[in-house]
């Protein structure tokens, strides 16, 4: 059954291709102008309604608009502590009851011992000297196999409905300081008139994780993002936000999104996989976002896992 789910997985970007195999191409050149503003006329303009069109409707002086009494500033303020005040003290409660919890730990790979999901928290024993305590925390985590820091590395292929194809790698470090490091590569492939176009773009990010508990990690991250096209490279810079959960064995799902640019391009990006553990590896299918504006790409994604 498991050998089942897995080439189901494997084999759905390939199911999709023949599905959209009268799609046109030329996404590929269309992210080359983006990037180089080479549409920044109609850019501009557009721009500069909106500005207009906000100026109309919002008089700073007067603190009225049409319709909303809020001003930006607030909005600027209020959405950050949603994002991340809220999941923190969901989790974790407020800072004086963190030493509660104990020593952080990842199992090797989630669901792998009694603990549920993919970290633990590991108390000294209440009984007993300092010395014996350490001793039995030491014992208990030699016994469940768990470490300091998490490693993982997967190999996916995507597919845009546009017939672009993205087969990527990504690599992350995880450690119980929540700080950590990720990296992916991804190749974008075209079938463009005959010959197969294609452009690489790579994301390089510092991450930490704000909000933990054994079954679900809020993380943000912020780093370099490039465009890679023959001997030409376009920086950007790339935020993430996402939230990785451990619902039941063997189920896991992971959701993030991405704010960033590429050059003169505003980039989004937005992704949720829906995974299996067949251990110590996950399986995983979802739907892959990524918009370098005006460009879009959006189509599934399947790949592989494997927890360390």
């Amino acid at each position: 059954m498991q050998r089942l789910v897995l080439l189901l997985f494997l084999l759905s970007p390939l199911l999709l291709t023949t599905l959209t195999s009268t799609a046109t191409a030329g996404k590929l050149d269309d992210v080359r102008k983006a990037v180089n503003n080479d549409a920044s006329g109609s850019n501009n303009a557009s721009t500069s309604s909106a500005s207009t069109h906000y100026d109309q409707d919002y008089d700073g002086d007067s603190g009225t608009s049409g319709g909303a009494d809020y001003p930006p500033e607030l909005i600027c303020l209020a959405v950050p502590a949603m994002l991340f005040c809220v999941p923190y003290f969901a989790l974790e409660g407020f800072p004086s009851d963190d030493n509660e919890r104990g020593a952080t730990y990842f199992n090797a790979y989630p669901y792998a011992s009694s603990g549920a999901g993919l970290l633990r928290f590991v108390s000294e024993a209440n009984t007993g000297s300092p010395e014996e305590q350490s001793a039995a925390r030491a014992a208990l985590v030699a016994e469940e196999n768990l470490s300091r820091i998490s490693l993982r590395f997967a190999l996916e292929y995507g597919l845009d409905f546009g017939m672009v194809h993205q087969p990527a790698a990504e690599f992350s470090l995880h450690s119980s300081s929540r700080f950590g490091f990720s990296t992916r590569w991804t190749q974008l492939l075209e079938n463009s008139h005959g010959t197969i176009d294609h452009l690489g773009m790579s994301v390089t990010q510092i991450i930490f994780r704000f909000a933990q508990a054994e079954q679900l990690q809020f993380q943000t991250g912020v780093g370099l993002r490039l465009l890679v096209d023959g001997h030409d490279l376009t920086p950007g810079f790339n935020f993430s936000y996402g939230v990785d959960i451990q619902p039941g064995d063997p189920i896991l799902v992971h959701a993030a999104i991405e704010i960033g640019n590429l050059g003169d391009a505003f980039l989004f990006g937005a992704r949720s996989t829906f995974g299996v553990m067949l251990p110590p590896c996950e399986v995983f299918l979802g739907l892959d976002v990524l918009l370098i504006n005006p460009v879009l790409f959006i189509g599934p994604v399947a790949g592989v896992r494997a927890w360390f």
